[in-house]
């Protein structure tokens, strides 16, 4: 049963599991029946009165399926039941998680003298978690250092946000040879893509 916000609520539970089994097993259990694994996965163990445990596992989105399991099949949900997925539900998957969009774009603005003005936007209708940011060792960052957000990465950003990083400092070409006006340089921003 779904909420407005998108969070589930449980009537009951639909078993128990023997306290013999714990919570390091069951994720034994699925990051060596599971390929390629799925990131995230999180397992909450609840003690019961009589002795018995109840596990929860939570389970997000995965942009690197479809995962196969340890019998070579790959399965879907169909109602109640898991079913083995047909060769073309299987081609589907596949193509969609090729043709995901970008959600990221950063861009820099000309320069003055003394300061580097980056513009990173969401362009897409998901969240990007979990960025980070990479640059050649050669470059001199104005400050001396790059952007704190650079350095430490940032966990989220909501779709269509915009964020301006500034870098403040003596000089601003980035060490790097300048060809005409135009800077020589790359910036790799890696993400997450997630559901909101």
């Amino acid at each position: 049963m779904r909420t407005g916000a998108g969070e589930r609520l449980y009537r009951g539970l639909d078993g128990r599991i023997d306290p013999k089994w714990n919570r390091e097993w069951l994720e034994q259990v699925i990051t060596s029946n599971i390929s390629p694994r799925i990131e995230g996965i999180e397992i909450r163990q609840f003690d019961l009165p009589n002795g018995n445990l109840v596990v929860c596992v939570h389970v997000p989105k995965s942009f690197r399926g479809p995962h196969q399991a340890s019998d070579n099949k790959y399965y879907k949900r169909f109602q109640s039941a898991s079913c083995a997925m047909e060769h073309y539900e299987l081609d589907d998957v596949r193509a969609r998680a090729q043709t995901i969009p970008p959600l990221v774009v950063l861009d820099m603005k000309p320069p003055p003298e003394t300061c580097l003005q980056f513009v990173l936007r969401n362009v897409g209708t998901l969240p990007a978690r979990n960025l980070k940011f990479k640059w050649s060792d050669k470059m001199e960052w104005p400050s001396g250092r790059p952007p704190a957000q650079f350095l430490r990465g940032i966990t989220f950003l909501a779709p269509g946000k915009v964020l301006e990083i500034f870098n403040h400092g003596e000089k601003a070409d980035l060490g790097l040879k300048v060809n005409g006006d135009d800077f020589k340089f790359d910036i790799e921003v890696s993400y997450q893509p997630g559901d909101s």
